[in-house]
């Protein structure tokens, strides 16, 4: 019976060992997939050139700075998240932002994140915590966009202008005093790509109200963003005060209306198209100037008269 019991046991043992070898021989058992990994997130405006309002001009964005904000959508979906700029480093605005990906996935992002259209009067100031923004119209107008692929986890957005950019330059006599009063273009699909004008008036002309730069002294300066296309007519319309001395020794001042008339314009986006005026009785057109205006116009593309 012993002897018996003890074979048995040894056979018992001996497969349990074999057992333990086979399995000990098995491939690990896979992990089970994650929902994937969060986005990592590159962004610059046309390069990576790193001035931003206060040391540019004041009004035109070259580059991201600490607490701006961008809208980011995934191919195919309606929906954005926001991502904001925090100590050089993208993060989603609320927890809820937070996107994740497996693969490659194309996204398409724009700034400002909260940009609706193209404002009709850019010459609107706006205060917010008691510190005024004489540009923020202008700049609520002026769309950045994107599309990029990420790779794995990781994804660069090179973000370039929606829309154009006219800058009127106007030049008055010496010894004549002129105080602007405003700028507008006037014309179809200057704000957007609809034929929605004036509905009071049944006109399917647009309006914009450009940001004044500069009304005082013998050269006035005004910009605005405009909806870019082909063979765009519009008016140009400008309103300034001439103060004149009389005889008598004291002063008149008089209200003075000078248009131009643009007939055909091709309006490219992320283009400043400079309008150079001498000013008499009206806007004498001496060149129209065409540039890049995201790194401050500083690359002339040529003359377009």
């Amino acid at each position: 019976m012993n002897r018996t019991y003890k074979t048995f046991c040894l056979c018992l043992l001996a497969g349990c060992c074999l057992l333990l070898g086979n399995c000990s021989s098995e491939e690990p058992v896979e992990p089970v997939p994650t929902a994937g990994k969060p986005l990592e997130v590159n962004a610059s405006i046309s390069g990576p050139t790193r001035a931003d309002y206060s040391t540019s001009n004041g009004y035109d964005k070259t580059a991201f700075i600490e607490g701006d904000v961008i809208a980011i959508t995934p191919d195919s979906k309606s929906t954005s998240y926001s991502y904001t700029y925090q100590s050089d480093i993208w993060k989603p605005v609320a927890t809820t932002d937070s996107i994740k990906v497996t693969g490659n996935t194309e996204f398409t992002a724009s700034y400002p994140a909260s940009f609706t259209e193209i404002l009709a009067n850019q010459s609107l100031s706006e205060t917010v915590n008691e510190v005024k923004d004489p540009f923020a119209s202008y700049k609520k107008s002026n769309q950045f966009i994107a599309t990029a692929t990420s790779e794995n986890n990781l994804i660069y957005f090179e973000f370039a202008p929606a829309a154009a950019k006219i800058r009127l330059v106007i030049t008055y006599p010496d010894g004549e005093t002129h105080t602007g009063v405003s700028a507008k273009i006037t014309g179809e699909k200057v704000l957007n790509n609809t034929n929605t004008g004036n509905p009071d008036t049944g006109s399917k002309n647009q309006t914009i109200t450009l940001l004044p730069i500069t009304t005082e002294g013998q050269t006035h300066v005004y910009v605005g963003i405009v909806y870019p296309g082909v063979n765009k007519s519009y008016t140009i319309t400008v309103e300034e005060n001439k103060v004149e001395s009389t005889e008598a020794g004291s002063t008149t001042t008089t209200t003075l209306t000078h248009t131009h008339n643009e007939s055909s314009r091709t309006l490219v986006a992320g283009t400043e198209y400079t309008y150079n005026f001498s000013s008499n009785s009206n806007l004498i057109l001496n060149s129209v100037t065409v540039t890049e205006f995201v790194n401050g116009g500083n690359q002339n593309l040529g003359n377009a008269t």
